[in-house]
């Protein structure tokens, strides 16, 4: 795994059918876990869901490479209920014939786990609470040994591993001004803000994603920005409230919550002044860049940590 944090895997190699964009605007509360019935890699995975109406999110291979798949942000057609994909994230996990996974298999398997829960902030891991066999959804012997004779063994690792993340000593609470808007950036301001710290922002209408590039680039497959129909977004995220009031002057009877054309506009009008008028975020974005430095040089002074 390059970033346990941020769960940015070894590899990233994507599917191109077999699964759905989006997540009908649901959140994620558990993860499932799967074994490939086969000692498969991440392209052997890729090649198999290409051609089978299947997939997952991530793959342990034996020896703990892990691989993503499928965005986080996208739901993959995985435990064999519709409804439950929506809501979780699917682990496969390469297997000896016995049915059993490898130590190191096991151990990056499980620290995946625990870092997903650290993300997604679905609390400790622990079994049919917010971590799930496959087995749990549809008659199935997946996944395997993992829930039978390593049953134990791994969500033990899993909790051992979210217990050390969360003994970080506490740290500047900063983002990387990259030009692209990922959880990070998301964070820094909703602590500016006094907003739980999700590092999401949710709600936000399918009808803008394509003018948010610096939001949904692959740059950051784990991006920050949830999309909905426009008909769900209702009052849209507090977040983007508090930027249209707080950064962009719009009065607070006024701010819609969600990047509309409007808040596009004034939002480059005020961190990339030179640029031509546009309504499109490109990725990287220079206005975004310049948004986190400003919310960084703000978290500083205010000492924020953790």
């Amino acid at each position: 795994m390059k970033d346990w944090a941020t769960c940015e895997p070894d590899v990233v190699k994507l599917l191109t059918r077999h699964f759905t964009s989006g997540r009908g605007g649901h959140d994620i509360d558990k993860i499932v876990v799967h074994y490939n019935a086969g000692d498969l890699s991440i392209s052997g995975c890729w090649s198999v869901w290409q051609n089978a109406e299947a997939s997952a999110h991530y793959q342990v291979e034996s020896d703990g490479t892990i691989g993503q798949l499928v965005w986080d942000r996208d739901t993959a057609w995985h435990c064999g209920v519709f409804s439950q994909n929506q809501r979780s994230i699917g682990i496969e996990h390469a297997n000896r014939s016995d049915g059993t996974i490898s130590e190191k298999c096991l151990d990056n398997g499980a620290h995946l786990v625990a870092a997903l829960c650290r993300l997604y902030g679905l609390g400790r891991p622990q079994w049919l609470k917010n971590v799930y066999p496959h087995k749990h959804f549809v008659s199935t012997s997946c996944p395997g040994q993992i829930y039978g004779s390593q049953k134990k063994r791994y969500i033990e690792r899993a909790q051992y591993w979210y217990d050390q993340m969360g003994k970080k000593e506490p740290t500047l609470l900063q983002c990387s001004p990259t030009g692209y808007w990922g959880t990070k950036v998301t964070r820094v301001w909703q602590a500016l803000n006094g907003i739980d710290e999700t590092g999401i922002v949710y709600r936000q209408p399918e009808s803008a994603k394509r003018y948010l590039k610096a939001m949904t680039s692959s740059k950051f497959g784990n991006h920050s920005f949830r999309f909905v129909k426009d008909s769900e977004v209702g009052e849209g995220s507090l977040a983007v409230r508090r930027l249209q009031n707080r950064k962009l002057g719009i009065p607070w009877k006024d701010c819609t919550g969600v990047f509309d054309a409007e808040t596009r506009r004034l939002f480059i009008k005020k961190y990339c002044p030179n640029y031509k008028q546009t309504t499109t975020l490109c990725a990287p974005s220079t206005a975004v860049k310049n948004f986190a430095k400003e919310i960084n040089a703000e978290a500083k002074a205010k000492g924020i940590k953790r």
